[in-house]
């Protein structure tokens, strides 16, 4: 299968845009004869043209005009070409998406902190407001300790899962059906699919809708599922169980 060249030379298909210009949304356009790529960050890359059936050109921007096209119009040979400039655009291959799973765990063990943490202070201030109710300073203090202490464990846990997991990052192909924002963690486990945010996820996931976030916080923290947050969508991953 001939994929043509790549080229990080720029091809520019009009005059420059304006700096004030929104940002295209990434996704597959078409403009005449011609399909562009727009990958997450705002990179173009132009993917055919009347006399090209397949080729790889970085763009400064988009042409005026153009039209927003459905990735299943696009056919295998664009979509994997799309695939290819979606890791191009992000830092480093495969050390970005390292340094994005490390980010997005120390993001959840953060945030479940800081709710163990509001709960706690809410129980103390309940109670400290009853009249029977003798001060006890240090009993908080090793209540809440004791929550986040937990939660630290957990999130040690979840760093040896991602070292366990690493070998697989450059040996599991992302199947047909894993949009390209997720495709470089499919190797976290079984890809569950996109959500427009942690609440919708946790809704559908755990079929709840009382702090729906939350459960899924949770379960990421606990190594059943793994989140990851691009674009303006959340993607979930069911990981498989840790070996004994």
């Amino acid at each position: 299968m001939d994929l043509g060249t790549t080229s990080t030379s720029p091809r520019d298909a009009s005059p420059p845009a304006a700096a004030h210009e929104p940002r295209p949304l990434p996704g597959f356009y078409t403009s005449g004869s011609s399909i562009f790529y727009v990958a997450p960050g705002a990179s173009v890359f132009l993917l055919r043209t009347a006399d090209e059936a397949v080729c790889l050109h970085v763009c400064r921007h988009l042409p005026d005009g153009a039209d927003v096209a459905t990735a299943p119009r696009m056919g295998p040979m664009l979509e994997l070409l799309a695939r290819t400039a979606d890791q191009l655009s992000r830092p480093t291959g495969p050390l970005g998406s390292v340094q994005v799973e490390v980010r997005r765990d120390r993001i959840i063990g953060i945030g479940a902190a800081l709710q163990a943490t509001l709960e706690s202070v809410a129980a103390e201030l309940g109670t400290l407001l009853m009249d029977e109710y003798s001060p006890d300073p240090e009993g908080f203090h090793e209540r809440l300790t004791e929550r986040l202490q937990a939660i630290q464990q957990q999130c040690r846990n979840l760093n040896n899962q991602r070292i366990n997991r690493r070998g697989g990052r450059a040996c599991t192909p992302a199947p047909p059906h894993v949009p390209l924002a997720a495709a470089a963690f499919v190797h976290r486990g079984e890809y569950v699919g996109r959500y427009s945010d942690m609440a919708a996820a946790g809704t559908v996931i755990h079929g709840r809708t009382s702090n729906a976030a939350g459960s899924l916080r949770d379960a990421h923290l606990r190594g059943e599922l793994w989140t990851v947050s691009r674009d303006g969508m959340v993607y979930v991953f069911r990981c498989p169980p840790e070996p004994a």
